[in-house]
């Protein structure tokens, strides 16, 4: 089972290598005026939940996940009510629709990609939960 979880890990990382050299390409870096220094960035393709084409989304590796689910949420014109309770939230997922660290939301970005939880050019999907 490990290494069966290694490998998967491997390929979704060799994956994401070559993703991220097409997404740095399409980048329409920072639509909010937000400025990001090119050590700092971090690149994903996310996918909304409808099943769209995806938007490439640059954050920095500084940023908490909620952060980054919030910057994708309005790159993909999701209405975002992850503050309110009783309301369907959104969260991040793997291609493969696996959570990413068990869906904390205050995870850095650096930390879990040390982890191995996430790449830099992954695809990722948004996805609503009750």
């Amino acid at each position: 089972m490990l290494a069966k979880q290694l490998k998967n890990a491997k390929n979704r990382t060799r994956a994401a290598k070559v993703q991220l050299m097409k997404l740095k390409s399409k980048a329409s870096i920072l639509k909010r005026g937000q400025q990001i220094a090119q050590v700092e960035r971090v690149h994903f393709l996310v996918k909304s939940p409808d099943g769209g084409e995806g938007q490439v989304v640059v954050v920095s590796h500084l940023w908490s996940l909620g952060r980054v689910v919030d910057l994708a949420a309005e790159l993909c014109t999701l209405k975002n009510s992850n503050n309110l309770p009783n309301t369907p939230k959104l969260r991040l997922l793997h291609d493969d629709e696996s959570m990413i660290d068990e869906n904390r939301l205050d995870g850095r970005v650096k930390e879990l990609i040390s982890k191995g939880e996430l790449c830099d050019g992954e695809s990722l999907l948004l996805k609503f939960f009750d």
